[in-house]
């Protein structure tokens, strides 16, 4: 098809690859969309935006600053914080120990954080994540102490960070993280009692061949912004989520973790139930 035809392309600047599609062009930028953009027969051919050299850490009154290098091609980028407890209890799943969503499509290279890890050595994972389109590229940071370094990975897009208002004095958390307390605690008999202290509880499993160590089943970790109720058997069996109810997967965060800022007696029952079948499938592989 040509330029200037006036029954097959009548306007030139459509005269390309989809002349149905003004944007589609050989000057266009090409982004990850699953169109072949810039018109070079090549879908998706993009540059990603690299791996972050460095990552520091320097912590400031009321909070923490987080800066890196900004990468040439990035147009964004997005960071998401951990639980380094967690992540070593996952076997280096950063997956499954994400707690939240530090900062959302930001410009800058750079963020404060206002939360702090637990004294005693404990501490936060960070992933900072370079955006063109809508590949990521996420590389790993340290606040406090904790498991090592992990390799650069891709993340899918993770949605827009809701805003959250700082818990007041007379906050729920403490009666929350009892009743959280309560659904791990009857099942103690059967397994090991790593950490009993207020704001942080933790059950061990038996020993596993697999992992050479004894698995992490659960516990129960009181933030400042909510708290987390950990449950390691969904990480292992995602099946166990097929009947769970849409309410209690929104206080899903990653793959086995749950916040919550109140006591919801009708969640908490389904993580009762839930919390039961772990324990079952445990039994069954032998780690109770």
């Amino acid at each position: 098809m040509s330029a200037g035809d006036p029954e097959c392309c009548p306007v030139e600047e459509l005269c390309d690859c989809n002349d149905l599609n003004a944007s589609v062009n050989p000057g266009a930028l090409e982004v990850c969309n699953g169109i072949d953009d810039n018109c070079n027969f090549v879908t998706d051919d993009v540059a990603l935006p690299g791996s972050v050299a460095s990552i520091a850490l320097e912590k400031q009154p009321g909070t923490t600053r987080l800066d890196w290098p900004a990468l040439p091609v990035a147009t964004h980028y997005d960071v998401v914080r951990g639980d380094l407890t967690a992540l070593l209890m996952a076997g280096g799943s950063y997956a499954a120990a994400t707690t939240s969503c530090a900062a959302n499509d930001i410009t800058v290279a750079h963020i404060d954080d206002a939360e702090d890890p637990d004294p005693g050595g404990y501490g936060f994972w960070y992933l900072i994540r370079a955006a063109r389109g809508l590949r990521r590229r996420a590389t790993p940071a340290r606040k406090g102490r904790g498991a090592r370094p992990g390799r650069s990975v891709e993340w899918a897009r993770i949605p827009p960070m809701r805003k959250v208002a700082k818990p007041s004095a007379t906050s729920e958390f403490p009666a929350v993280f009892s009743a959280l307390h309560a659904i791990l605690a009857k099942h103690e008999p059967l397994m090991r009692v790593v950490r009993d202290k207020p704001g942080n509880y933790h059950l061990d499993a038996g020993y596993s061949e697999k992992w050479k160590r004894d698995i992490f089943f659960g516990g129960i970790r009181l933030n400042k912004s909510y708290v987390s109720f950990y449950l390691m058997p969904v990480y292992m069996h995602p099946e166990l989520l097929k009947r769970v109810s849409p309410e209690l997967k929104k206080r899903m965060q990653g793959k086995s973790c749950f916040n919550f800022k109140t006591i919801e007696p009708a969640l908490f029952n389904e993580l009762t139930v839930l919390t039961k079948q772990g324990l079952e499938r445990f039994k069954k592989e032998g780690l109770l």
